[in-house]
């Protein structure tokens, strides 16, 4: 059977979400966890154990949506959401860093978005090498682990072929990332 664009599409997906989803996730919490312990130093100590008791929790106006800034300068970022609810001064849901916190939280939030670029461009990858190999046969003796991850709709009737793209190249990618 041919290899549909959907097919390859599902399968691409497939395999850089088992490889990559894992480290997106692990950058994503320390960008929360950062930001979180930036927005917990900003509030006053006796303000965060009053709020803390549970019968006094009705009392603030609270966030777990925060914007980063730096110098009183919100710059590109958007909110960030939190694992935590804290306490927020007249609705603002801004946390000003120091340069050396500031510095240290753009690092976080580049590492974070290279990730993902490097998510989208292992999909393209590997998309175009399961396209490529045409038929559903080609693939499972080519490139077993892409037909591995090929969901079960697609893996019916095979047909043969040759290839022509450099599966250890996109296989060294995903060991890569795995690590």
């Amino acid at each position: 059977m041919k290899i549909t664009k959907t097919a390859a599409e599902e399968t691409a997906k497939q395999m850089a979400n088992d490889s990559m989803n894992e480290n997106i996730e692990n950058s994503r919490n320390k960008l929360i966890e950062f930001v979180s312990l930036k927005v917990e130093q900003q509030v006053p100590e006796d303000l965060l154990i009053i709020f803390r008791d549970e019968k006094y929790e009705n009392y603030f106006r609270t966030s777990n949506c925060f914007r980063v800034s730096y110098e009183n300068k919100c710059d590109y970022f958007d909110y960030i959401s939190l694992n935590s609810y804290f306490p927020v001064k007249n609705g603002d849901n801004i946390v000003d860093l120091q340069k050396k916190d500031y510095d240290q939280f753009v690092e976080l939030l580049k590492r974070k978005k290279e990730l993902i670029r490097s998510k989208e461009y292992l999909i393209k990858r590997i998309y175009n090498a399961v396209l490529s190999m045409g038929t559903v046969k080609r693939l499972e003796k080519e490139f077993p682990e892409a037909f591995e991850a090929m969901p079960e709709q697609f893996k019916t009737e095979r047909v043969s072929t040759t290839i022509a793209v450099p599966v250890d190249d996109i296989l060294k990618e995903l060991n890569f990332y795995k690590d």
